[in-house]
């Protein structure tokens, strides 16, 4: 083969081998790309089978279509911790909008002590720790036949966020005391809304120390005998006399857990076989630490109840303190710690404490006590929580005046120029005790009764005082109402028998109910632009003139106030400069 030849040949096969190479790359391209793809469908189909505590990644369960959330997640989207309380109770058509029952009023309660008290307050643990902790919401979870007013006077108070959701009914428990506690199971719905959650009955009190530190105790997963790992549930075991105490289980009456629908519908389905004693013989049959599924027991101070029953250094370690402090006396046994008597007057503290929020919402009074400024009418009036005072007898007896015990009352002093100092300084501590009211000078004119008629808007009752009344600065005006007894229709004015037996306009202190605002509106109207300084006098004859038999009460008495005699009265009667006003 000549020179040429081989040449050419060599140049075929070095083309051969470059395309060989070639060849050989591509499919080693091919070969990687194919690897890399199954790799990838691989990791995206494990992380699909995987569960996750991502609230982004996690598709809402059906039964959330159930709830309603106020405000809704996609507006406001949840912290990823929750301290949630339950209302759930029959229907109650007939409840005033003024007054909340129980249940309700513990909600407000606990509300306070997470958002505005100094103890457990939330906004000051998320402030602090706005990179350490993830932060935390209160929540209440209510079912839809709770009372609008209630919610409203919730969100009023700054709650994070309700939940409304449907009852969950036992047909067989409904009227067992606790048959409405089974509604407690829908928390365990709320995977992927919260990764924990904090829970606890509604009469468990935080009064020295805060249980937020819960949070922290709280372990990704508890362990059973199996060696298998589970979502964590964490409660108290029960205190001895308790009805768990003996079978070494827990007290529900606060509970931390990470939610799944897992635990959800296996809740329910331990529930036929568990009735009883409501949420709880179903949660300690579930969570039961001689079986399959455990629960982590917390420190029992966490939860600390009977309190009747502890010790000086138990009541001193405590956290919760489950008692009934509305209905039990703390101090009715010889055998109660000194410890424990003092808690009462540090609830009611407290209490007073979210009075003074609620009042201040309902009515600002200006610095020179002259005249105020309404609050937001464009607001629900919602109902403010009663007074509480310091001792447990006093607050029994504001009790059994229910009817009254939500009423609001102004104290609004007439013809201030003639008030004693003595007696101005004991009608405000009057309406400080308790943060029970507010007081408000004003001069006689058409001025003062359009404010009063404002007034009437957001108070049940506006008390007038004539300058020379002494009132009691220790009564409590509720309780000292409910006392007149008034039986039948609900009276728009209220008089005593005090200055002249002849009218209500000749008492010494008219009360004045909110259901004669918009008479006294109307008639208001009467007076034009240039009658503004018409006599007090005047306009008050004239208004009270208006009401029927049945639309005021004249009483011969009341613990309310007594009337400063006159020096120059010489008969049984009093004198009439003493009188409110004169037809």
């Amino acid at each position: 083969m000549n020179t040429l030849a081989r040449g050419r040949q060599h140049a075929r096969l070095g083309r051969a081998q470059s395309s060989l190479r070639r060849c050989v790359s591509v499919r080693r391209i091919v070969a990687l790309l194919l690897l890399a793809s199954f790799s990838l469908s691989v990791f995206f189909l494990q992380a699909k089978s995987r569960p996750t505590n991502s609230r982004s990644s996690a598709i809402s369960p059906p039964v959330l279509n159930e709830f309603e959330f106020i405000p809704p997640l996609h507006t406001h989207p949840p912290a990823k911790r929750a301290v949630i309380t339950l209302l759930a109770g029959p229907a109650k058509p007939t409840q005033l909008s003024k007054s909340l029952d129980d249940f309700c009023l513990l909600a407000h309660y606990q509300a306070y002590s997470f958002l505005h008290g100094n103890i457990t307050n939330l906004n000051n643990n998320n402030n602090n720790n706005k990179e350490k902790t993830p932060k935390i919401e209160f929540v209440v979870m209510a079912t839809y036949e709770t009372p609008v007013h209630c919610l409203e006077g919730l969100l009023k108070l700054g709650v994070s966020r309700i939940i409304k959701v449907p009852t969950f009914i036992v047909p067989s428990e409904m009227n067992h005391r606790y048959g409405y506690t089974f509604t407690k199971f829908r928390m365990w719905a709320l995977e992927g809304i919260y990764e924990s959650i904090l829970t606890m009955d509604g009469d468990m009190f935080f009064l020295k120390k805060s249980p937020l530190d819960l949070f922290d105790f709280m372990t990704r997963s508890s362990v059973s005998s199996l060696g298998k790992r589970f979502p964590f549930f964490g409660a108290v075991k029960d205190w001895p006399g308790g009805a768990d105490y003996e079978s070494g289980q827990f007290d529900s009456g606060l509970m931390l857990f990470e939610p799944t629908i897992q635990d959800y519908k296996g809740l329910l389905d331990t529930i036929p076989s568990s009735l009883g004693f409501g949420d709880q013989r179903v949660l300690t049959k579930y969570y039961n630490s001689q079986g399959a599924r455990p629960f982590t027991v917390i420190p029992h101070y966490y939860h600390t109840s009977r309190l009747l029953e502890r010790t000086k250094q138990e009541i001193e370690e405590a956290v919760g303190l489950h008692f009934k402090f509305l209905t039990i006396k703390l101090d009715n046994a010889s055998t109660v710690v000194a410890e424990t008597r003092e808690l009462f007057g540090i609830w009611s503290n407290q209490m007073q404490d979210l009075r003074r929020i609620q009042m201040k919402d309902v009515l600002v009074v200006s610095e020179d006590s002259s005249g105020y400024e309404e609050a937001d009418q464009s607001l629900p009036v919602v109902p403010i929580v009663p007074v509480v005072p310091k001792l447990f007898d006093e607050w029994q007896l504001v009790r059994t005046h229910n009817s009254t015990m939500y009423d609001t009352v102004l104290v609004v002093s007439l013809e201030s120029d003639k008030l004693d100092p003595v007696e101005l300084g004991n009608r405000n501590k009057l309406a400080s005790l308790y943060h029970q009211s507010t007081h408000l000078l004003l001069s006689p004119s058409l001025s003062a009764f359009l404010k009063i008629a404002s007034a009437l808007e957001k108070f049940e009752w506006v008390w007038i005082l004539a300058p020379h009344v002494s009132v009691d600065a220790k009564v409590i005006l509720s309780v000292a109402i409910g006392q007149l007894q008034i039986v039948g229709q609900q009276p728009m004015l209220i008089g005593f028998k005090d200055c002249k037996n002849t009218s209500v306009a000749n008492s010494a202190s008219i009360l004045l109910h909110k259901s004669s605002r918009l008479k006294l509106l109307k008639y208001l109207e009467t007076f034009s632009a240039s009658s503004t300084t018409a006599a007090a006098d005047q306009i008050w004859a004239g208004f009270t003139s208006l009401f029927g038999v049945s639309e005021k009460r004249l009483v011969d008495s009341t613990s309310l106030y007594t009337v400063a005699w006159s020096s120059s009265s010489t008969s049984s009667s009093t004198s009439q400069e003493n009188c409110l006003f004169l037809t």
